[in-house]
Order: structure tokens, then sequence, then C-alpha cells
């Protein structure tokens, strides 16, 4: 009897006790194997979706033989940094430039910079004389005794000061033209030329004759 109530507590027991799953056949997903394709097949069905509502955009084509400015968005032979803001000139590209250039169009460029080019003959030494005044250039580059050696005669005795009437001019060449313009250098009725060389005051020609020189 007492065996008897065993087995049916032991019935009892097992038929109450929580049911374990297979694994084999997954955890609450039916066929694993039938799973991951429907899985996989969903993942298809979105991306063919997104590209759909995004058309992928079209690269553009280069041209067989092209630079890399040949290319639609960057610009064309020979524009530097012309469209796309910052390319790369293909002026260092020797076949790009070979295409695009010839020895017809660097003849061309050549003589038109031989019709810009402007040759600068060289002038006379300007004329320091105004209002019809002597040259004093011109007087410089005519002698060429130095100076204080006498020329000229002079005479010994005067009322003013040679060097009080030569403290009256602004410069140097005023005082030469003012002499020269008074019948200089062979009078002197203002007394600015006492040693007879043909300069007042202390005008010195040097400087005349030297630009003379260099600019032949």
């Amino acid at each position: 009897m007492r065996f008897l109530l065993s087995l049916v507590g032991l019935a009892l027991l097992v038929a109450c006790s929580p049911r374990i799953p297979d694994s084999g056949a997954g955890v609450g997903f039916g066929e694993y194997g039938r799973y991951m394709r429907e899985r996989e097949a969903q993942s298809e069905a979105a991306r063919g979706a997104q590209q759909t509502q995004q058309p992928q955009q079209q690269q553009p084509q280069q041209q067989p033989g092209a630079p890399l400015s040949a290319i639609d968005g960057i610009g064309t032979p020979g524009d530097e940094g012309a469209a796309g803001g910052g390319a790369v000139s293909d002026s260092q590209d020797f076949e790009a430039v070979a295409e695009r250039e010839t020895l017809e169009s660097d003849r061309e460029r050549l003589e038109q910079q031989r019709a810009q080019y402007r040759e600068v003959q060289p002038t006379d030494l300007p004329d320091s004389g105004q209002d019809g005044a002597p040259s004093v250039v011109a007087f410089a580059l005519r002698t060429s005794h130095p100076i204080g050696e006498e020329r000229y005669s002079r005479f010994p005795f005067h009322l003013t000061n040679w060097q009080s009437n030569c403290a009256g001019f602004r410069s140097q060449d005023e005082a030469q033209e003012t002499f020269l313009s008074r019948g200089g250098p062979e009078r002197d009725p203002g007394n600015l030329d006492p040693d007879g060389d043909g300069y007042a005051c202390w005008w010195d020609p040097a400087p005349y004759r030297a630009a003379a020189r260099t600019s032949q």
C-alpha cells in the first residue's frame, strides 16, 4: 500500500513540473534556419527601398587621356581652379599641356608679347634752365677745366664781398644760372666768380659730367 502511494505521488510530481524546451528547434523562433532566411530577406527588402528613395548619384566620367582637371565639376584643361574651388592646376602635367598647346599657339603668344614690348631709349640730361635761363648742365658739359683754374680776367677791386653775394642764393645752381645770365663766364658784374674759373660761388660741374659719362 505504501509503495502504491509512492508511485502516485511521483506521477503527480512529474505532471506538475515545467516543460523544458528543445534547444535544437530554437528559442521561441521556431525552426532557426527558416528564421535566418526570413531575416535576410527583410534586410534585402529594406536596402532596396532605401536605394529607391535616394537614387545613386552618377559619377562623372573621365575622358580617356584627359587630365584630372577635365572631369566635370573640377574644371576643364587649362582652368586653374576655375570650377570646384581650389582644384589642382594641371599646368605641371606635361601630357595635359601638350594636348592643348602647340607650336603655333606658342608662336602666337610670343608675337603678342613682342608687340607689347617697348624699348625706352636714353634721353639727354634734363635742362636745369627755367624761363629761358642758361642751362648749368649744358655749361658743365661744354667745359672740362677743373675748379680754380683761371680762364677769364677779373677786376681786382669790388664794392661787395663775393661770399656775401653768394649767400643770397637758394642753391649753387641758382647762383651759376644768375652768373651766366648776366654775361658769364666772360663777365662778372655781380662779383660771383672772383677767381675767373667760370664757376660762380661754390658751384661744381663734376656731378653733371659724371652723370653724362654714366648714361653713354
